[in-house]
């Protein structure tokens, strides 16, 4: 965006150049990757009978649940979320 801006005309410099990336992780050391392990990861069917149950028990958190395992959000973006988000 604002590579654009300077060529339109509007800007004369990148505000934002000399930051580099934000999230930039450390590859080199195999630690600090997180792997999905196969423990971490639900079935379908565990998944299915989740959702049935909560949509018993909390019919009103049913979607905020069924958003949790279906939207690919991670934790903390879930956390985020507001009922506007909607």
């Amino acid at each position: 965006m604002f590579n654009q801006a300077i060529e339109n005309g509007l800007l004369s410099s990148n505000p934002f150049a000399s930051i580099g990336r934000l999230n930039r992780k450390n590859n080199s050391d195999p630690d600090n990757i997180e792997e999905v392990k196969e423990e971490n990861v639900y079935s379908m069917g565990q998944v299915a009978r989740a959702l049935d149950t909560a949509k018993e028990i909390k019919p009103n958190h049913h979607p905020v649940i069924a958003c949790g395992f279906l939207s690919g959000l991670r934790m903390g973006e879930q956390i985020a979320l507001r009922p506007v988000d909607h």
